[in-house]
């Protein structure tokens, strides 16, 4: 197999600015919800119904990744303004990471940076200061280390002096409803700089008629990095580089995976490509590969009889071998038409904007379909992106 040429153009729509719903329903469940009726046929319900279009064995698989607030300002002392978008911590866990109480090193995004060369930064809120120090730079992101003068986690810092990163395409700075619903109801493990937002449509009312009807709705962690947003620069996608995302799956996730009755579904695109991408964890491993890493264009590269339920079995007895409870990795697996899915079977996702490997990866699921399901969302005045509404596709 062979790393896909797929060009970008054919991936164009008109997204109408009406369309892109910036802040979010009073209630969750109330967002619309696309069904496939027959391959090309669609309708759509409110998404509190979902569990009229599950069967008894079915098996959701959600992101329980929490969003920080991570993106703080600081002053110099000239008093210039310098913004620092927080991405993941510099070579330690996250979980480690937020619970430092005196200082911690993250990689970040560095708003004004030719103006902040050298020397420290400070905010100031109440009697809480933080001070940031440039300790070097990496590829693409500057790495930085905090401080501040209270024996508090970091999570508490920026919990007191950041904001909720919000995507660019809301126009418009963080609001306190934000707080809440850029944020699944299900969110319990901090490090998302954006919302997995195929989960912000739960809400308690959905989850316990998913559980009635015998739905089973589990969860791992993938943490969103800023570069889910962006964008595809290349004409051709093999020129693109793609961002990586550290991800978590336990044990018992993988040993109920096995056992799955009915379909495998993944609530959201970034649960679908930590879910695909254990299939080619499970090869790297075999292989004799510890580092953890799925490079973007791996899947393309090899040609592999391996049935995903094989890949399953191979990662349980791998960590029973080893006495891990849990499995950490990072992927950059890029999903675009072309790619045989190995895990998942069917997809519930928002709708996601024009030219990006987000649409690549529906275009995976549906072919040149996509355009007809994307053309009945416009006619329907259905509302796009992150706050917008929703669908559950069959992955064939």
């Amino acid at each position: 197999m062979k790393i896909p040429q797929v060009h970008m153009g054919d991936f164009d729509y008109d997204l109408p600015e009406s369309q892109i719903r910036k802040r979010p329903l009073e209630v969750r469940s109330q967002s619309r919800l696309v069904i496939q009726k027959d391959s090309e046929v669609y309708f759509h319900d409110a998404f509190e119904h979902l569990n009229k279009y599950l069967n008894q064995g079915d098996m959701i698989i959600g992101n329980a990744s929490k969003v920080v607030p991570a993106r703080m300002f600081f002053q110099k002392e000239s008093g210039a303004v310098i913004e620092i978008l927080c991405l993941s911590p510099h070579e330690m866990p996250y979980a480690e990471a937020f619970s430092q109480t005196t200082k911690v090193t993250f990689s970040a995004y560095i708003g004004n940076s030719k103006k902040w060369k050298t020397g420290t930064v400070t905010c100031t809120l109440n009697n809480l200061t933080i001070t940031a120090e440039r300790k070097g730079s990496t590829k693409d992101a500057f790495i930085i280390e905090f401080s501040w003068n209270h024996s508090i986690p970091f999570s508490q810092v920026l919990e007191a002096c950041g904001k909720v990163p919000i995507p660019p395409y809301f126009e418009r700075e963080e609001e306190l409803v934000d707080r809440s619903r850029y944020q699944t109801v299900f969110a319990k493990w901090e490090g998302s700089v954006a919302a997995p937002t195929a989960g912000l449509h739960y809400d308690q009312l959905v989850l316990e008629r998913l559980k009635s009807g015998g739905v089973n709705f589990e969860y791992l962690t993938l943490h969103v990095g800023a570069g889910t947003f962006k964008p595809v620069t290349t004409d051709v996608i093999s020129g693109h580089e793609m961002h990586n995302e550290s991800f978590e799956v336990s044990k018992e996730l993988i040993q109920q995976l096995i056992e799955a009755k009915g379909k495998r579904i993944a609530a959201g695109t970034t649960s679908l490509r930590a879910l695909e991408s254990l299939y080619w964890l499970a090869y790297l491993l075999r292989s004799g590969d510890r580092s953890m890493f799925i490079p973007q264009w791996l899947p393309y590269q090899h040609d592999l009889q391996w049935t995903g339920n094989d890949a399953l079995i191979y990662l349980l007895q791998y960590m029973n071998e080893n006495g891990l409870a849990h499995l950490a990795a990072k992927t950059e697996i890029c999903i675009v038409p072309g790619y045989e899915f190995k895990i998942c079977q069917a997809l519930q996702t928002n709708f996601h904007q024009p030219k990006s490997t987000l649409l690549l990866l529906i275009a995976a699921i549906l072919g040149k379909e996509w355009k007809n399901l994307y053309a009945f969302a416009i006619q329907e005045k259905l509302a796009f992106l992150s706050y917008g509404d929703t669908m559950l596709l069959d992955i064939k």
